[in-house]
This record gives C-alpha cells, sequence and structure tokens, in this order.
C-alpha cells in the first residue's frame, strides 16, 4: 500500500523533530560529560598537588634530621677540641 504525500510529509517531520531533539540531547549530555571531565581533572590536579607536598614535607623532615645529626657532631668536635685545647688562663 502506497503512503500518500500527507502521510509522507508527517513521517519527515516527525524524523526532522526527532533529530531535532536528539542533538539537544547529545549536546545536554556533552555538557554534562564535560563538566564531569572537568571535575576529575581538579581533583586530579588538586591529588598531584597534595603527593607534590607531602613529598617536599617528607624532604624538610628529611632535612630537618640531617641537621640535627650535623648540629649534634659539631657540638661533639667543639666539645673535643676545648678538651683539647690548652687553657691560658
Amino acid at each position: 500500500m502506497a503512503m500518500d504525500k500527507q502521510q509522507k510529509q508527517l513521517l519527515e517531520e516527525i524524523d526532522k523533530r526527532f533529530g531535532e531533539q536528539f542533538a539537544k540531547l547529545q549536546r545536554y549530555f556533552d555538557d554534562k560529560i564535560n563538566a564531569l571531565d572537568a571535575k576529575i581533572d581538579g581533583k586530579a590536579d588538586a591529588e598531584r598537588t597534595y603527593n607534590s607536598l607531602d613529598a617536599i614535607m617528607d624532604k624538610l623532615g628529611d632535612d630537618e634530621t640531617e641537621r640535627a645529626a650535623l648540629t649534634a657532631q659539631v657540638n661533639r668536635h667543639e666539645e673535643k677540641l676545648r678538651r683539647l685545647t690548652p687553657r691560658t688562663e
């Protein structure tokens, strides 16, 4: 059975509107996905920043420990020098 002209136009209009609505829906989801991607990237950037800060704090802790050890060594050397140096009083 052949479609008459009016049915054909109606189907074309339905296809056109469906295409328009689908395009709107696709843009909506694209925007939402892009927003989520930006949030995820932001969280990843924050995580990298926190990891970097943790590494810096670890190095600072190591530097403080090393500095304390060096200070103790210098103090021991100074004490030995005081004991070895004759007094001139």
